[in-house]
Order: C-alpha cells, then structure tokens, then sequence
C-alpha cells in the first residue's frame, strides 16, 4: 500500500512535469520526484546514501580510463551496494522493519541495473548531461525501483511513451489500461495475503507430518501465492510506469501452460531470466560455438546466480547471522540442482500446437516441480532440515 501511494504520487507529478517542463527538466524533475519519495518510503540517509553510491559509481565509469584500477573500482562499488544493507543501513535510526523489507528488494534490484549500466556503458550513444539524466533517471525510476520489471539502458528510450509537451504522444496504452493493470495487481496481493500462512513453520510442520497429498497441496499453495504476490508487483509497476510514461516489459508469460522446465523459466519472471540470459549466460558461452559442457555449467551458472541474488536478499532481511544456519543455503543448493537438471534434460522439449493428453501430463509435471522447488527455497530457517527431507520423501513416495 505504501508502495501504491508513493507510486501514485510520482505519477501524478509526472504528468504535471511533462505539461509545464522541457523533455529535459521533465526527466530531472521526475528523478527528484523518486528520490524525495525514496525518503519517505525508507529514509532520509538511505536515499542519500544510494544517491552517493550512484554518483561514485557514475564518475568511476565516466571519468577514469579503461583498464584494471577503474574495473576494481567498479566491482568495489558493487561489492559496496550489496553490503550497505546488510552491514550498515540497520545501525542508522529510524530503520524499522517495513523499511528493511523496501531496501532489501529495492537494493537488490538496484545491484542488476548498476551492473546493467556498466555492461552496457559503450553501447550507449549519449554524452555528457544527457548520459548523466538517463542514468539517474534510470537508476531511480520509482514504480520500477523496488522489484522491477527489469530492462536494459539501451531500451530506455524506445520504453519512453512520450517525448515532450510539444510533440504528441505515440500510440500507446492509455490510462484505463494502466488503472487495470494497477487494480490487477491490488486484488493478487489481497489473494497472496490471503494464501500467506502457507509460509508459516507450522504450515511446513503440517506438510511434513501429513500425507502426500498434503505435501503436495503445501507446495502448490506456496507456488500459487508466491506466484500471486510476485504478480501483484509486476502488476501494479506495470500499470504506475505507464501512468507515468514508461512502457516495462511484461514479466510472466503464462508460466502454468510450461512445456518442460526449460519452458517454465522462460515464461516466469521474464525479464530477470532476459537479464540472466544477456549478463551471466552469454558471457560465459563459449566463442566457438555451445559444447556440451557449457550446456550444463551455462544453466548452472544462471541458477547459481539468481540462488546468490535471493540469498542476498535474505541477508538483508534477516541479517547476516543466518548465514550461519544450514536451513539458509542447503535448500538453496538443492533448488539450484534440481533447476539445473530440469532444464538441461528439457531443453530440447517442444510444446505441440494443440492441447494434448501429453501436453496437461508434462504441464502438471512442469509446475509439480517448480512448486517443489519453490517450496524448499522457502523453507523456515528456524525449522531442523530434517523437517524438509521429510516432506520431500512424502512427495516423492506415496504416503499415507
């Protein structure tokens, strides 16, 4: 809700900057809209504290020539945004819990498009004051700041769906699109909240003493609510960014009708899977062409990422005393494998045209898995392993 207030606001102010400003005091006024609205949402010294990192991390890039003292500069920049708030943010005042969970998926978020930007840094055409605007306004986008959807910097300006007050805009949704998608995303949230004790240590206790079929109906209503709650934001960023004329990508893509996992995790959470794909997994491809190996080590590299991501994630939230507790990354290394199996005997799976008998098996076998993966990612750290080894042995082998 405070998100959706904030959100609003920023759209509202930027329709009014559009109006009355150049293209040019338009694009700054809306980076300061974000920035006052940051402090609201979390603090007055959080947001300066981003606000310093991203102007150091831009001077690095702008200022300092190419070789090995400007790319250890830049990766201590990194290591140093992804530190701030698991080391530092929580000894400032005022870092209550609701501001703890915004920085923690905020910052998350803000280390891919940091590192977007100095990846894709000489693709871009722009210079000076103009590169200078585009970062910040890049950087700083409010309804896409905390969870995304994701894009690339050399996207943003055909994401833009207006110019400036002169020109007319182009054909794009219009504000009763975006209204429904931002109600959308209201009611996935309520039904998430309604689904949110299934995270609970005694909806996990539940699962592992129960039958199979209890198993099985834990981890499908962590896949669906999660999938609802992940939804609600994609939702609502969606419909605020086109109030406030960015076009975000989509981020699902009807992940239930997967033909195989390689298929579901092109169709669940597009754009991290595109960013995945376009930072971790190209980089690392061979030049001559895929090999065998690499077919297993490139979807391990990508797992293992998005396993370290959420594992970020999770330090900033709980601290970092949890790393110390087995029940914080075992069942991220067990997701991580299960994953990279999945996809790699998939892969070569396609989905026939037409609905067949074939097609509902491998479907509900595609979602069977990713909701048992999901639920083991999100098993309660305060709970013994056993607990899960349990629940998965019920799941694999009929019990009753």
């Amino acid at each position: 809700m405070r998100f959706g207030a904030a959100s609003s606001v920023y759209a509202a102010l930027t329709l009014l900057w559009r109006r009355t400003l150049s293209a040019e005091a338009s694009a700054w006024a809306q980076v300061a809209t974000s920035l006052v609205l940051l402090s609201v949402l979390t603090s007055p010294l959080v947001s300066a504290a981003l606000v310093v990192h991203a102007v150091a991390l831009f001077a690095v890039i702008e200022r300092l020539p190419p070789g090995r003292a400007r790319a250890l500069l830049i990766g201590g920049l990194l290591a140093v945004h992804a530190a701030m708030p698991v080391l530092w943010f929580p000894a400032l005042p005022g870092y209550a819990p609701h501001v703890r969970e915004f920085v923690a998926f905020a910052t998350n978020a803000g280390l891919l498009r940091a590192w977007a930007w100095v990846r894709d840094r000489p693709r871009l055409r722009q210079r000076g004051i103009a590169l200078a605007r585009d970062y910040a306004f890049y950087t700083f986008f409010l309804p896409a700041f905390v969870n995304g959807p994701f894009f690339s910097p050399a996207e943003l300006d055909r994401r833009r769906l207006h110019s400036d007050r002169t020109s007319p805009p182009p054909a794009g949704p219009s504000g009763a699109y975006a209204l429904r998608r931002i109600l959308t995303g209201v009611v996935e949230a309520l039904a998430a909240m309604a689904l949110i004790d299934t995270f609970t240590s005694g909806a996990y206790r539940a699962a592992a003493s129960g039958s199979s079929l209890h198993a099985w109906r834990h981890a499908l209503a962590v896949y669906v609510c999660f999938y609802l709650g992940f939804g609600a934001w994609t939702e609502a960023s969606i419909g605020f960014a086109c109030l406030a004329g960015i076009r975000l990508p989509e981020n699902f893509d009807r992940p239930h009708l997967s033909y195989g996992l390689a298929d579901f995790w092109r169709r669940w959470n597009v754009t991290l899977g595109r960013w995945m794909l376009q930072y971790i997994y190209l980089p690392l491809a061979p030049h001559g062409g895929p090999t065998r190996a690499f077919a297993w080590y490139g979807p391990a590299a990508v797992f293992s990422s998005v396993a370290a991501y959420h594992y970020l994630g999770g330090l900033k939230l709980l601290g970092p005393a949890v790393a110390r507790l087995p029940g914080f990354w075992i069942p991220w290394i067990a997701w991580v494998a299960l994953n990279t199996v999945g996809v790699r005997l998939t892969q070569s799976f396609r989905a026939p045209e037409q609905w067949t008998v074939r097609f509902v098996l491998v479907a509900i076998a595609t979602v069977g898995t990713a909701a048992l993966g999901m639920m083991v990612v999100f098993f309660p750290v305060d709970l013994p392993l056993d607990l899960l080894r349990v629940t998965i042995a019920h799941m694999v082998i009929p019990h009753w």
